[in-house]
């Protein structure tokens, strides 16, 4: 085992790769080039020093104990057998998978099949934490539209909403989705309120809107839908599970299309022999 910053060459005399070797163990050597990546853009000095030091002492130790391993493991072959078997499998799936992507994987499945597949499935799309509807706002407490906006962000006129938004100036954060399904637990983060952690569905079951203030800040949050643990997803919160859904039925259905037909064509051809 040879450590050095000088520049080392293999038995053949051609320099190991485009730059000069700073380790070697047999016959294997490590380049400057191959540290040198894995240092991680912008570290520099001792910093960088100790991650090549690691990186080549790790390199080391690897061919060091794979070089012992193969002289003291008496059935190679069946360690070669895995290795190969392994690699076979990574190229078939790599293959299929660039063949569902080349012929089907820009599928967009139809709001009729994703409708069919949530009537067909929701005993199954049950809800793991609830999920809500409404409206969230983060205001500093002197904000001098605090007051309209307490009285304005719970209703449900449109116009109300539009006045809502044109006090928008000094506020924190203001998230509108009313329109849309979001996770509880994407919401109670945002409020600074113990009560909220210890039992989320028997809270939201008890209130339809929170305001709290700490810190200098007012935090409210108005509650327009909800669904609870345990309950059926709502469809539209289902929708990107159920596009998952489809397109893993789809890849395995297209595999077993796939694999069906290459064995086909390898009978045609003469490529593969079935014995009687």
């Amino acid at each position: 085992m040879l450590l050095s910053a000088g520049c080392h060459k293999d038995p053949t005399g051609m320099k190991v790769g485009d730059g000069t070797a700073v380790a070697r163990v047999a016959d294997d050597f490590l380049t400057v080039d191959e540290v040198k990546a894995a240092i991680p853009a912008g570290v520099t000095g001792e910093d960088s020093l100790t991650i090549a030091r690691a990186y080549m002492r790790n390199w080391i130790e690897e061919h060091l104990i794979g070089r012992i391993a193969v002289k003291n493991i008496p059935d190679m072959a069946e360690i070669d057998r895995m290795v190969n078997d392994y690699r076979n499998q990574l190229i078939m799936w790599e293959y299929r998978r660039r063949m569902y992507e080349e012929n089907e994987g820009d599928m967009n499945f139809s709001r009729e099949a994703v409708d069919a597949y949530y009537v067909r499935h929701r005993d199954e799309l049950k809800l793991q934490r609830p999920v809500v509807k409404g409206i969230y706002l983060k205001v500093p407490d002197d904000n001098p539209n605090l007051a309209m906006i307490k009285r304005l962000y719970r209703s449900r006129k449109t116009d109300d909403i539009d006045k809502l938004e044109k006090l928008l100036q000094g506020v924190v954060a203001y998230d509108h989705f009313r329109d849309r399904w979001v996770d509880w637990g994407q919401v109670e983060q945002r409020i600074p309120l113990d009560e909220l952690d210890a039992n989320p569905d028997a809270y939201l079951a008890s209130h339809d809107f929170i305001e709290t203030s700490t810190d200098g800040f007012t935090y409210l949050l108005d509650i327009s839908d909800k669904a609870m643990t345990g309950t059926t997803m709502p469809i539209d919160y289902a929708r990107g599970y159920i596009q998952d859904a489809l397109t893993r039925e789809n890849r395995l259905n297209y595999d077993r299309r796939l694999i069906r037909q290459l064995y086909e064509d390898a009978l045609n051809d003469g490529d593969v022999e079935v014995g009687e």
